[in-house]
């Protein structure tokens, strides 16, 4: 990140990378057919590796001799280069002695009973060959913290980040809004 200071006003831009990954909602969904076998399948976790372009603002307030506090706003381009996606397909315990069909009609397919993950949207990342309309999004943020002066060139940055997802309709195969909050710790060096 770089930074531009002038008197209380700080300008920050750079280039952020991170993976983020999370456990979606644990449903897991039986498919197949009487007399052949069944399946359990789930979606088990998404991840996303991210590059963010951010254009922030800070407002230094309550500044003491080696302390100040700040308030920070901005806002970020954000690309995902590269979707993960772990899928558990795995032969059921259940095979029931009764022709009850477990599954649903496909469009796609026609087949009577495919399992509806099947018919999910994984979209690959950028560098994975995806479409930039699905790999974009915006995020604003905002952000709380304390610089304390180490010495004449250096700084400890500590702030709680805020991040809201804005945009398009969502990410990935459930079309998420990649929320966030963060702690933020770093360390500042006066390049001037």
């Amino acid at each position: 990140m770089f930074c531009f200071q002038k008197n209380d006003i700080e300008t920050i831009t750079g280039f952020r990378y991170t993976r983020r990954t999370h456990e979606p909602a644990a449903i897991v969904e039986k498919y197949g057919a009487f007399l052949t076998n069944y399946y359990d399948i789930s979606l088990d976790k998404i991840g996303y590796d991210i590059v963010e372009l951010p254009l922030g603002v800070k407002y230094h307030f309550k500044k003491g001799k080696k302390t100040s506090w700040y308030l920070k706003s901005g806002i970020s381009a954000n690309l995902t280069l590269a979707n993960h996606y772990t899928i558990t397909n795995k032969l059921s315990g259940y095979q029931p002695l009764t022709p009850n069909n477990v599954g649903y009609v496909s469009e796609k397919d026609n087949k009577s009973f495919s399992s509806r993950l099947s018919e999910k949207e994984f979209n690959p990342g950028l560098l994975q060959g995806g479409k930039l309309s699905e790999n974009w999004f915006v995020t604003v943020s905002a952000e709380l913290g304390l610089e304390r002066k180490l010495n004449e060139n250096h700084s400890l940055v500590m702030g709680a980040e805020f991040n809201k997802f804005y945009m398009i309709d969502g990410i990935g195969p459930n079309k998420e809004k990649l929320n966030g909050f963060a702690i933020n710790v770093g360390l500042k060096k006066l390049i001037n």
